[in-house]
């Protein structure tokens, strides 16, 4: 009978240190809560990444509230920068992969014109 090994794997917590030039691709498979009133996301790797604000905003933005709708999505993580109290500080930044839910929610491309005709 097959092991699965990967639910012995601990796993890291992704930081600017370890994530270097990289830009792993992963797949979320749990979201839990954390620290400092922060969400964490679990991946296939069994690696973390804690969601800081920019973060957490991209997420709903792309994929909606409910945090049980991101399970099975692809993002990457991209070293860069993003404004904090008025400064840029380095921080990992998460790359939509997987299709945007809320756009889709919306009837495709949120950069259409309206259409103001309402049909009877």
């Amino acid at each position: 009978m097959p092991i699965d090994v990967s639910k012995y794997r601990k796993g890291s917590w992704y930081n600017l240190g370890n994530l270097g030039d990289d830009a792993p691709l992963e797949t979320i498979i749990d979201v839990e809560e954390g620290q400092y009133d922060k969400l964490v996301l679990v991946f296939e790797s069994r690696n973390r990444l804690s969601l800081n604000g920019g973060n957490l905003e991209l997420m709903c933005r792309h994929y909606g509230e409910d945090h049980r709708r991101w399970i099975g999505l692809t993002i990457k993580l991209v070293s860069g920068e993003r404004k904090f109290n008025g400064k840029m500080v380095p921080s990992i930044i998460l790359v939509p992969v997987s299709p945007d839910i809320v756009q889709e929610q919306r009837g495709g491309d949120v950069n259409r014109p309206l259409d103001d005709e309402i049909p009877f």
